[in-house]
């Protein structure tokens, strides 16, 4: 077991409504040593909650988590210091519990290379475009070195480009690593690009209304997927869950 989530309920107080909203409702998920999932679903699903129970953020109402070690971090907005530079915001992690610069850094080095920022070490978040920020904090999840690795829509306000490309680094990463991923998505094509299992979300309160395995061989290429023939047909099942035509996707044999 890398992570288990048993009959997980999440809700917060409206205070202009004066009432709780759910945000989550009776989720169950079992992570792998090793596996990569994608959590999709509509904005406002509870996906982004689901992972703040997971990372130890936030406290379930009801029900438990149990991961194997402390999980690891990449928010959507990259949450760099922007008084660091490139290499002491990756070695920040580090830092914390005490380690010498002088190590930390010799410890990063090597993460920095397997992004691809080794010569911008010295530059401040401010000098990066968004592809190397968010590059940036990959590096410091991998720096934490927890055993799964929680990735909130990392790539989500890029471009078309930086964002293939990041997510092909991310599979040479995932690939060399081991670790487990739970990548928060909103994109069908991204889920595909990436996971093992899609994990399909309903609207608020947030269900898990299917739990899918993709059916395609890895290593992937992020730019050739759509010649795999289980390519279409899994767009085209996601694309009903997420429309709410769950029942349809059962009956074709879908795990829900």
């Amino acid at each position: 077991m890398s992570a288990k989530v048993e009959h997980l309920w999440k809700g917060f107080y409206d205070s202009r409504r004066r009432e709780v909203l759910i945000a989550i409702e009776d989720i169950d998920l079992d992570i792998a040593p090793g596996e990569f999932i994608c959590v999709l679903g509509p904005s406002g699903c509870g996906k982004s909650t689901l992972l703040r129970v997971l990372a130890g953020l936030e406290t379930p109402d009801e029900g438990a988590v149990h991961t194997d070690g402390r999980p690891s971090m990449v928010f959507q907005d990259h949450g760099l210091l922007p008084w660091l530079t490139v290499i002491d915001n990756v070695a920040y992690p580090l830092r914390l519990r005490g380690m010498g610069k002088r190590e930390r850094r010799a410890k990063v080095r090597p993460l920095l290379e397997t992004v691809g920022l080794a010569d911008f070490a010295a530059y401040y978040p401010h000098q990066l475009s968004g592809g190397m920020r968010q590059r940036t904090s990959v590096a410091r999840a991998l720096a934490d070195d927890g055993p799964i690795l929680l990735m909130d829509e990392p790539f989500g306000a890029l471009d078309e480009q930086t964002r293939v490309d990041l997510q092909q680094e991310l599979l040479h990463i995932w690939s060399r690593t081991g670790k487990s991923v739970v990548f928060i998505t909103h994109s069908v094509d991204e889920a595909i690009a990436l996971a093992d299992r899609v994990v399909v979300m309903s609207p608020r309160p947030g269900r898990i209304v299917a739990d899918i395995r993709v059916p395609i061989a890895r290593p992937r290429d992020v730019l050739s997927l759509r010649s795999d023939p289980a390519y279409a047909e899994l767009t085209s099942t996601l694309w009903s869950l997420l429309e709410g035509a769950a029942p349809q996707a059962e009956s074709s044999g879908v795990t829900a």
